[in-house]
């Protein structure tokens, strides 16, 4: 009899632990879950700022930082809704979508490793891509919305992200210097893609710098770090002497710079640094066969 009730009792938990697994995964909807990738892209002529974006599952919301970031989920579900927030500043506008995306499509092209993603296109487009292929084009609607930079001009900016002006720069050295190395950064709100922002060198051949086996060309650079083995001055390590690095930070007024290049037509200049004889920049300027302009810098000094 005893025997008989416990047996009973083990069915009857046996039954529920069943019970419990079965609703855990029909609830937990397992087959519908996927890993994937998620992020955003643009077109390489497409210039924007993304303010807001969050994608929607049933279940779960995700934000998405920056350009060319993977974000890899596993076991999700697949995304059903999208809000996106945008400047484009090919044409100077703010963008917002809102809605929902083909969560049944998205399914259907979704197998073992799958990503997804939101592409830029012209004005107030984009697309959703998933395994590669075009599920749908978006438009989304214009919004008024206020500028979201309080460091630089609307116009400004603008200007810098839709520009084609290209610097070669130069170093005019007096002194038996030598070039360790120099960067050039774009901080002027390029936020053109598909353009390196900051470039890197360590030799030069005509006064040109060199970087990836040619002679550089950068956008509108406008801060320049510059590293000199100095033959003017030596410290001593033991018995023996050694030439001090002179590092030089040089940074070019971003409104002049605006101001010049905005006001004149051309699309290339030589952007010449000039040392004096103790390696002191004497002077940063743009010129071509026709232009000449010093510009406004500020430079500090270090030695490494």
């Amino acid at each position: 009899m005893v025997n008989r009730i416990w047996n009973s009792f083990l069915i009857i938990v046996c039954i529920a632990l069943i019970a419990t697994i079965f609703y855990d995964e029909t609830s937990y909807n397992r087959f519908s879950r996927f890993g994937y990738s998620l992020h955003i892209d643009q077109e390489d002529e497409i210039s924007i700022k993304m303010l807001e974006n969050e994608f929607y599952t049933s279940d779960n919301s995700f934000n998405i930082p920056t350009y060319e970031v993977y974000w890899r989920f596993e076991k999700q579900f697949a995304p059903n809704k999208l809000h996106l927030l945008w400047f484009n500043y090919n044409d100077n506008k703010f963008y917002e979508f809102n809605g929902d995306l083909p969560y049944e499509k998205i399914q259907k092209e979704f197998n073992v490793d799958n990503s997804v993603k939101i592409k830029f296109g012209k004005m107030n487009t984009f697309q959703l891509i998933v395994n590669d292929k075009t599920i749908q084009q978006f438009k989304a609607s214009e919004v008024s919305k206020p500028w979201f930079d309080e460091y630089t001009e609307r116009e400004v900016a603008v200007f810098y992200a839709n520009n084609e002006i290209t610097f070669s720069p130069v170093l005019n050295i007096k002194s038996n210097s030598r070039l360790v190395k120099a960067g050039f950064d774009n901080t002027s709100k390029n936020y053109r893609r598909g353009y390196r922002e900051s470039f890197e060198s360590d030799s030069i051949y005509n006064r040109r710098f060199i970087y990836d086996d040619h002679i550089l060309t950068t956008k509108a650079a406008d801060y320049i770090t510059l590293e000199l083995e100095n033959s003017n001055y030596k410290h001593k390590v033991g018995e023996e002497l050694y030439n001090d690095n002179l590092v030089y930070k040089i940074e070019i007024d971003s409104k002049d710079l605006y101001n010049i290049l905005k006001s004149n037509p051309s699309k290339n200049f030589d952007l010449n640094i000039n040392l004096d004889e103790k390696d002191s920049v004497k002077s940063v300027n743009l010129s071509n066969q026709k232009y000449n302009f010093n510009l406004i810098i500020k430079t500090d000094y270090s030695w490494n």
